[in-house]
């Protein structure tokens, strides 16, 4: 009790209250370094987080924001979310000119309410207010306030310091406490030069940033979470939505997870287990059964976002999925998981993030985390098989670029292990072409081209199969649209799940592609897969060299001329190898007709010096000039 009032009382000193403030700083007083590619400067934020009780969380905010730019409007962030257990108490917008003269103060009541799903949810209960605020002249200053209470204290919002590029901070402070007994807790990421100036005491914890230059986008560089400075909140006992839970560490909040979320979700209609059981009586390994069932699942359902539930965090039930044939992604890979177990094969339900950055589920730190939800099937010889349970039209085994070379949490019965998802490597990421140009007299170009994708870049392509005709025409003209007039003349397209291979067999016609000048004609001698991709030139670049995933390509195409022209030029072989990669050309004359063109682009995954920044892009230049060689031939 002592320990509790303790707490209580150092909030009750270090309340501030928020309503109606004017930002004390002006645009005048702004240090010019900080205003340096900025398109906004954060005065000033003060945001505090009380947690007293497992189910009670208040958060209030208070953020002065410059904006010198249409660009910079979004750094104002004036919008709270809320649902059935989260309470906007208060929100307010205050606008000011550049000389502190207010023009526009927006109340609780002049703020827009719009659901907060995208049109692709069928049912959820998040909504949020928005100030709409249209800017007549810049610069301007936008003061946010809000309070807002919460029955959750599963889910305690990250600190962003800087939450944006093109934006910078003079002074931001963030305060969180909680009752003794639910053990808060946080970790820094990305905090390597020290921004952050954190203390804690055993129930509060304070942090401060200041000072903070904009930061930069730049290509081929870490993504926002790998290179923003942040800072993770859980508590070791909390509360979602009325449900309370533990998370000293993975095993006990996988534990949780699986006797509070999943238990009792699992039943499915004696119907469609007779159904399974009839499918895999006669099959003799567990792999081939669960490729049935996976199959059965993706024949029968669709995927539909439906953000209900605990927190969304519990899902549908089975039974409700067979019945309806949609669901989300925990919906459909709990329905698949189910549809295991009556078949008799081992699967785990799966927490994960879902995005192409390969971001973790942090090992070190155990709080909610995850955004997406696959299925693991451990095999005998300690590999796991990874489903996709979202998408109806993917192999089974293949959970493709969203998904793979991450921590990933696995839900067992005794509890949570972080496992790695499957990565694909570079002799997996395939991308090979073989084809035939056929030049005519009159210099245009007819050309044949099977293309055959594996790996992660077979995720780039298997889409294909399922669009029209019209937007297949539309895809190959822009995929080749260093070509000009292209006409499609057929497109045949083969989508080999067994094998995870997809093939493209495309033939297409193309005029005056040659150039004549005088008595020689000019040909391009890359037709089927040209690159002129060259990355950004930075004076001073900040970021290392990051390349998320290796791939190659490899064409193979003959090149036929017409009998009246003659081989006066070939270009000399190229091949170049640095630590990020390798490139080589060749033409080779079969015979006065006929030339053989080879080319091998490969790039290899890394996190490089940004040294080699300037090397990888002077590699790509090569490239690129290497993939616009021509040939010249005579009449």
């Amino acid at each position: 009790m002592i320990k509790y009032f303790s707490f209580l009382s150092f909030f009750l000193f270090i309340q501030f209250n928020l309503l109606s403030q004017i930002p004390s700083l002006g645009i005048e007083d702004i240090d010019p370094s900080l205003m340096e590619n900025a398109n906004s400067v954060v005065l000033e934020e003060k945001i505090k987080v009380e947690i007293p009780e497992i189910d009670k969380q208040i958060i209030t905010k208070y953020r002065a924001v410059v904006v010198f730019n249409k660009n910079g409007n979004q750094a104002v962030n004036a919008y709270e979310a809320y649902d059935e257990s989260i309470k906007v108490k208060e929100v307010r917008l205050s606008i000011y000119d550049k000389s502190g003269e207010e023009l526009k103060n927006y109340k609780k009541r002049d703020f827009q309410d719009y659901s907060a799903v995208a049109g692709g949810t069928l049912y959820s209960e998040s909504r949020v207010l928005v100030a709409d605020y249209s800017p007549k002249s810049y610069p301007y200053i936008a003061v946010f306030e809000s309070k807002v209470e919460s029955n959750t204290t599963a889910f305690i919002s990250p600190y962003f310091p800087v939450s944006d590029y093109y934006s910078a901070i003079i002074n931001s402070e963030y305060t969180i406490g909680a009752a003794p007994d639910l053990e808060i807790k946080y970790k820094a990421i990305n905090n390597d030069e020290n921004s952050l100036q954190i203390t804690q005491t055993e129930n509060v914890i304070n942090i401060s940033s200041n000072n903070v230059k904009a930061l930069i986008p730049e290509d081929l560089g870490l993504s926002k979470k790998k290179f923003f400075t942040q800072v993770l909140f859980g508590l070791n006992y909390f509360s979602l939505k009325g449900v309370k839970g533990e998370g000293k560490d993975w095993s006990t909040f996988g534990k949780w997870i699986n006797e509070s979320l999943l238990a009792g979700t699992n039943d499915i209609p004696e119907t469609t287990k007779q159904e399974i059981i009839d499918l895999v009586k006669d099959v003799p390994t567990d792999v081939e059964k669960a490729k049935l069932v996976y199959q059965y699942m993706q024949d029968r359902t669709r995927y539909i976002s439906v953000q209900v539930g605990i927190g969304g965090w519990k899902p549908m039930m089975a039974n409700e999925v067979d019945e309806l044939g949609y669901g989300d992604c925990k919906a459909l890979t709990n329905y698949t998981k189910a549809l295991m177990d009556v078949a008799g094969v081992q699967s785990y339900y799966t927490i994960i993030n879902a995005s192409n950055d390969k971001e973790d589920i942090t090992e070190n730190f155990t709080a909610i985390q995850g955004n997406h939800v696959i299925l693991a099937l451990p095999q005998n010889d300690e590999s796991i098989v990874w489903l996709e349970c979202t998408n109806q039209q993917v192999p089974f085994g293949y959970i493709g670029a969203s998904t793979d070379d991450r921590n990933a949490l696995v839900i067992k019965p005794e509890g949570g292990e972080i496992i790695k998802t499957k990565k694909y490597e570079l002799n997996e990421n395939k991308f090979s072409t073989i084809g035939t140009v056929r030049l005519n007299e009159e210099h245009g170009i007819k050309v044949e081209a099977q293309m055959t994708s594996s790996g992660v870049l077979y995720g780039q392509h298997y889409g294909l199969e399922s669009i029209d005709e019209k937007d297949r025409n539309k895809y190959y003209k822009n995929y080749w649209d260093y070509i000009d007039n292209i006409e499609i003349q057929s497109i045949e397209v083969d989508n080999n799940k067994d094998q995870v291979l997809f093939t493209e067999s495309v033939v297409f016609d193309a005029e005056s592609y040659a150039t004549e000048i005088g008595e020689e004609i000019i040909v391009p001698i890359n037709v089927v897969n040209r690159s002129n991709y060259v990355p950004s030139r930075y004076k001073e670049r900040k970021q290392p060299l990051v390349i998320s995933r290796g791939y190659n390509y490899q064409d193979i195409v003959t090149i036929e001329i017409p009998m009246s022209n003659s081989i006066k030029f070939i270009p000399d072989a190229i091949r170049i190898e640095e630590d990020f990669g390798k490139y080589e050309f060749l033409v080779e004359k079969i015979n006065e007709t006929e030339l053989r063109y080879t080319r091998y682009l490969e790039i290899r995954e890394g996190i490089y010096p940004r040294e080699q920044y300037k090397n990888y892009r002077s590699f790509r230049r090569k490239v690129t000039k290497g993939d616009n060689q021509k040939i010249i031939l005579t009449k």
